[in-house]
């Protein structure tokens, strides 16, 4: 009698075991896109955290430097003279992009690609993939031919909340261009284009849910979704009015 309770007990039937499997399947398809948001909720957070951290970074060597922005490259091209060795001592991964990072590091790892290989100031630090980009009338760029010392200074700009400092990279970046590296920066319309528009060469992504993440010179960083970048109109209003300021080096666009 033991033996028979005992056996009805621990086997299910066909049909039984169907029914468990299709409720967890339900419940599957119910939580996994929930579960996919969440994640990249929070890695728009970490995005952002990034972003603030280096815009304390900046802060910090305008403060040390009179006012000054470091440049893009100064006084040559070598690693520990860019920008981003000019803002840390050491290397740090909030260069990375949680998004945009492991996409470029793929695609880098597989066409031998070490444009954006970054190991610190000194070059004896971890390997980190630096996966934002500057607003190349701000973070000015140098020349070799004239010499020329193309610093920018804090005070020169008028509204320090509207004006961009730091983009998300676009995350195919070395397939569409790939001699880029972090010595240039995003400085025309195209550069914001959405991927797949003909005859663009686009700099800027939009790894956010159809957004980009941006460090304003004043510290805060907001995002921004892509509708602006859907027509060259958009692109260039954008850049006017959130990259070129009075006082820049560079032509008003």
């Amino acid at each position: 009698m033991k033996s028979a309770l005992w056996k009805q007990w621990i086997y299910f039937t066909l049909i039984e075991l169907l029914i468990v499997v299709a409720i967890i399947g339900i419940l599957a398809a119910l939580l996994l896109p929930t579960l996919e948001q969440a994640r990249k909720s929070a890695c728009g957070v970490k995005c952002r955290s990034n972003q603030k951290q280096l815009g304390l970074a900046f802060s910090m060597y305008c403060d040390t430097n009179a006012g000054y922005y470091p440049m893009m490259v100064f006084p040559d091209y070598k690693t520990e003279n860019s920008w981003v060795s000019k803002i840390s001592d050491n290397s740090s991964a909030i260069v990375e992009c949680p998004v945009v990072a492991p996409r470029i590091r793929a695609t880098a790892d597989a066409a031998s690609n070490t444009n954006l290989d970054w190991h610190g100031p000194r070059n004896d630090g971890p390997l980190r993939t630096v996966s934002y980009i500057p607003n190349g009338y701000l973070i000015e760029s140098y020349t070799v031919a004239a010499g020329e010392v193309r610093h920018r200074k804090e005070s020169r700009l008028k509204s320090a909340s509207t004006a961009s400092l730091l983009f998300d990279l676009y995350e195919n970046i070395l397939q569409t261009e790939s001699t880029y590296a972090f010595t240039k920066a995003a400085t025309i319309e195209s550069h914001f284009a959405i991927p797949g528009i003909s005859g663009n060469l686009p700099r800027v992504g939009y790894p956010h849910r159809n957004a980009v993440n941006i460090l304003w010179a004043d510290g805060h960083v907001g995002q921004q979704d892509n509708r602006f970048a859907t027509t060259s109109e958009g692109r260039l209003r954008f850049v006017r009015d959130h990259l070129w300021f009075e006082g820049s080096l560079r032509a008003e666009p």
